[in-house]
Formats: structure tokens, C-alpha cells, sequence
């Protein structure tokens, strides 16, 4: 789908007529996996997670956005700790490790974490604003 053109003269024209999305109907009633990575104070394991389960089992500056985001959103996820233990890094052949290949493979919907904006990163995943 054609959205814009690039003229030599007038430089890029965008069409105006992008339909909107609206992202609370697009993830109502989904279920998201969250991938991410222990690091003080963005995510935690609680002290008694031995006797809990899934989401409870984590706490935290980064769950607890997410848990607000679920809320206002009415999504649902699952956090998963990232299978290797790292923030991701490239490979030589071009893959990457961690939370970053884990985006990008799809095994992960989005990365909840301290990850540092790099810009080898971005030009491989999208990243929020950063809250600190």
C-alpha cells in the first residue's frame, strides 16, 4: 500500500487519509508475551516466589507499569525471563541474542525492562519513550 511519495523537487508528500488505529481495540482481550530480564528495581522476583505462579511470582518498577498498562488496555500477558539471560546483542551472522532476538523472532510481543537505546537496536525493534 502506497502511504507517501517523494518528489526531487517537493520532497516527500503523505497521503492523509491513513486510517487511524486504535490500539485498545487492537490488543482488547489479547494475551501478550512478555519477555524480560531480572534487574533491580525493574523487575524482581518476589521474596516468596517459590509458592507462587506465573505473573505473581515477579514485582517490580517495570511489572508494575505493565500490570497499569494491562488495566487501561484490557490486555492480558504472561511474563517469560528471557531464555538466554541476556538484553541482546547481533550476531556476526546477523541474528541477535537475548530479549532483542527474542522481538524479533516473535517468540516475545514486548520487551519489559531497563533496555538501553542503542542505535544498533532501533534499527532492528521499536522502543517506547523512555520513563527514566
Amino acid at each position: 500500500r502506497q502511504i507517501g511519495l517523494w518528489h526531487s523537487e517537493d520532497g516527500l508528500s503523505m497521503e492523509t487519509t491513513l486510517p487511524s488505529i486504535n490500539v485498545t481495540d487492537t490488543l482488547f482481550n489479547t494475551t501478550l508475551t512478555i519477555t524480560t530480564i531480572l534487574e533491580n528495581p525493574y523487575v524482581m522476583l518476589r521474596q516468596n516466589h517459590q509458592e507462587l505462579e506465573g505473573n505473581d511470582r515477579y514485582e517490580g518498577f517495570c511489572v508494575d507499569m505493565l500490570k497499569e498498562l494491562a488495566d487501561i488496555l484490557k490486555f492480558k500477558y504472561q511474563i517469560r525471563l528471557v531464555a538466554d539471560g541476556v538484553y541482546g546483542v547481533p550476531g556476526a551472522n546477523g541474528t541477535w541474542t537475548g530479549m532483542v532476538g527474542e522481538l524479533i523472532s516473535r517468540k516475545a510481543d514486548l520487551a519489559v525492562a531497563g533496555l538501553t537505546i542503542t542505535a544498533e537496536r532501533e534499527k532492528v525493534i521499536d522502543f517506547s519513550k523512555p520513563f527514566m
